[in-house]
């Protein structure tokens, strides 16, 4: 008895067996969405761009024909995006538009091969691309400071990119290509002047350029910008700079100030803006050499005293413009007498 039992299990579970085994390998259609992508191969690459030149969403519906089992390995095998290579069909890498059996790629693709399964039908059927071959050549980089006067020309490394274009691109389009280093505005403000600057920017093709159709800039996509701003200072001697003394109202009723005679004027030499410069030696604002004296030095009777260096504006003694400073006078300071009223 038992050994009947045993029997009857074995050949159940055989039956079972066998059942999956034809169940898994009949024939069967299913239908799936995938992702296709087309690509240039790494043969091509850098040399040819494969574009799609319909309105191919990139989603295909394909039927595939053959075993459960094939069917459900093929699925896996195509995963999330396929990429297709339309060289391997055998087109030449001419530049031109293509159409494309879906289908026929498939069936040929790595990704089906080996698994048994057939593609009977896509949606679309066919998909045109278009092949553009290319070309890398090299082009000059062109250093734009915009707004600011330069002492000299301005250095720039690299001197020359590489950029990619299409291979049938017209030698005049190739020659009016070039990268363009452009230091921004915002790195322009409050530079020093006459100092060596250093700047390491992001570089773009020339305007006409990114307006053609695959031209793109490849390799390196910074230059580093070296340029010296010109200075903008100018210097003037002036030969007879008066010199003021300065004394209190209350104070001067009292006292009597008398500068030594050989030096009720000085000379000096004034650097700074031009604008301030000229302004200064058109004497629109003359220099002006000022001794300020309060009661101390009245009552000290001091010999000497030290210039302070102020402009006359509106009538009003001002400090000196931004920028502006005496850098070489015949004296500092002047001698002084100071006699006080009514004991002459």
């Amino acid at each position: 008895m038992a050994e009947r039992v045993r029997m009857i299990l074995i050949v159940s579970i055989v039956t079972a067996v066998v059942w999956l085994f034809a169940e898994a390998e009949s024939l069967t259609t299913r239908t799936e969405s995938i992702r296709i992508q087309f690509v240039a191969g790494e043969a091509n690459e850098g040399v040819l761009r494969v574009r799609v030149a319909d309105t191919f969403g990139g989603t295909a519906t394909i039927e595939l024909t053959g075993s459960q089992g094939g069917i459900d390995a093929a699925r896996r095998m195509l995963g999330s995006v396929v990429e297709l290579d339309p060289t391997d069909l055998g087109i030449p890498v001419v530049d031109g538009v293509y159409p494309v059996d879906l289908a026929t790629v498939l069936a040929a693709s790595e990704q089906l091969g080996g698994t048994g399964v057939k593609v009977a039908s896509t949606t679309p059927a066919r998909v045109s691309v278009e092949f553009t071959r290319l070309e890398t050549i090299e082009v000059p980089v062109i250093v734009a400071l915009n707004g600011i006067d330069l002492a000299g020309e301005p250095v720039v490394e690299p001197e020359i990119v590489r950029v990619r274009i299409p291979a049938s691109l017209s030698e005049q389009a190739r020659a009016g290509i070039s990268a363009i280093a452009r230091v921004p505005e915002a790195q322009l403000d409050g530079l020093a002047e006459g100092v060596l600057i250093t700047r390491t920017i992001s570089m773009v093709l020339d305007d006409v350029s990114r307006q053609l159709r695959d031209v793109e800039l490849v390799s390196p996509p910074r230059a580093t910008v070296r340029f010296t701003v010109e200075s903008t200072a100018s210097e003037v001697d002036l030969s007879s700079v008066p010199v003021w003394v300065v004394v209190p109202p209350s104070l001067s009723e009292q006292w009597s100030v008398e500068l030594a005679s050989n030096q009720t004027v000085v000379r000096a030499r004034v650097r700074g803006p031009r604008e301030a410069i000229d302004r200064i030696a058109s004497s629109e604002t003359p220099l002006i050499a000022v001794v300020s004296l309060d009661s101390s030095d009245m009552l000290g009777r001091v010999g000497t005293k030290d210039i302070t260096w102020f402009i006359r504006r509106d009538g009003q003694l001002r400090s000196l413009p931004r920028g502006v400073e005496v850098v070489e006078a015949e004296r500092t300071s002047v001698n002084l007498t100071i006699t006080e009223r009514g004991t002459q």
